[in-house]
């Protein structure tokens, strides 16, 4: 494996690490869904600014696997990158509990409920948007992360409410830090925390690909001008044979006197 790929592996576990930590620290600390959101926002902008022009910045097993549905990434790099992601948040939950043994991580839901699994749905399709909008429209730097972190502030905002409103817990919309925030042994708790997301993920990559890409208007306006180019090419060729004719007659009238 070379160095680049090594990279981009270790900034996907680097990243999705401290995203986490920063989640689970805030949750633990101060319990409230909006202030909650607004950290993972601000922290998810700044390392997208650092750790994405390595390796794309997704630090989301749902982004990553929406932007393989749209062909972005590859099947082996998606699996991989998910993989990372994983680690990353296992390590930012186990080296939590080392630095707070007497606190238990408990942030996620004790069941499932389709309410959480739609509102995280939701929450993915809407990040994927703004995910999407910086892939597509080739943001760079500061303009990215400004992009991606908003991004995930209305989509988180907009599954805390409906999930906070009903005392059930704050919006994830992250299977990665779902894990860090405390595994729990019912996975039917975990069907809405990673299935909502990346089902979201998905319907939210395919949607701005579909209609707002602008892939269609190049494809169409490219095709267009190839047969304007073509008659024009057509006209102009029949002008230089007459030009060439007319500067050959003279050359024969002065040949016969």
């Amino acid at each position: 494996m070379s160095t680049s790929k090594l990279a981009r592996l270790f900034a996907e576990l680097l990243g999705t690490f401290a995203l986490t930590a920063v989640v689970i620290a805030v949750s633990k600390n101060y319990g409230n869904p909006l202030f909650t959101t607004i950290s993972a926002a601000t922290a998810f902008a700044a390392l997208y600014s650092v750790l994405g022009p390595v390796s794309g910045g997704h630090f989301n097993p749902a982004i990553t696997i929406g932007l393989f549905s749209v062909k972005k990434v590859k099947l082996l790099e998606a699996l991989m990158f998910v993989a990372m992601q994983a680690v990353g948040a296992v390590l930012a939950w186990k080296f939590f509990e080392y630095l707070s043994p007497e606190r238990t991580i408990e942030a996620v839901g004790n069941e499932f409920t389709w309410e959480i699994f739609w509102a995280e749905m939701v929450g993915g399709l809407l990040f994927a948007l703004g995910f999407a909008a910086v892939i597509y429209r080739k943001f760079l730097g500061g303009h990215a992360g400004a992009v991606v972190g908003m991004s995930l502030f209305l989509a988180s905002t907009a599954v805390a409410v409906v999930i906070f409103d009903r005392q059930l817990v704050s919006g994830v919309i992250n299977p990665a830090v779902a894990i860090g925030l405390g595994y729990r042994p019912d996975v039917q708790v975990y069907l809405a925390y990673f299935f909502g997301p990346v089902v979201g993920a998905v319907i939210g990559m395919n949607l701005y690909k579909m209609f707002f890409s602008g892939d269609k208007s190049e494809v169409a306006s490219a095709s267009k001008p190839a047969p304007v180019v073509v008659s024009a090419t057509a006209k102009k060729a029949p002008a230089k044979k007459k030009t060439a004719t007319k500067k050959a007659t003279p050359k024969r009238k002065a040949a016969k006197k």
